[in-house]
């Protein structure tokens, strides 16, 4: 019989399997995601101004296993922002 750590490590896991796949599958579609490394290069902005973004709440991100990744639609709410402000 299962104690309660074993049936909560089997449920973690069964959640970690179904969030893979739900990226899986959203990348597979048009939404799809972009990482640190991509949204740096395409708004020419640094680590830190990410970091603080994300801090500040004005970007969307999801972390899984340590990296960052944002959807597609961010970065156009962003380059939005950013027109607006010029």
């Amino acid at each position: 019989m299962m104690n309660e750590n074993d049936n909560m490590e089997q449920m973690l896991l069964d959640l970690a399997q179904t969030l893979k796949a739900l990226l899986q599958k959203v990348e597979e579609e048009d939404e799809g995601f972009y990482d640190n490394a991509d949204l740096k290069s395409m708004l020419h902005i640094s680590d830190r101004t990410l970091y603080r973004w994300r801090q500040q709440g004005l970007v969307r991100y999801a972390k899984m296993n340590g990296k960052f990744y944002y959807p597609k639609s961010t970065l156009r709410s962003i380059r939005k922002r950013m027109r607006g402000r010029s």
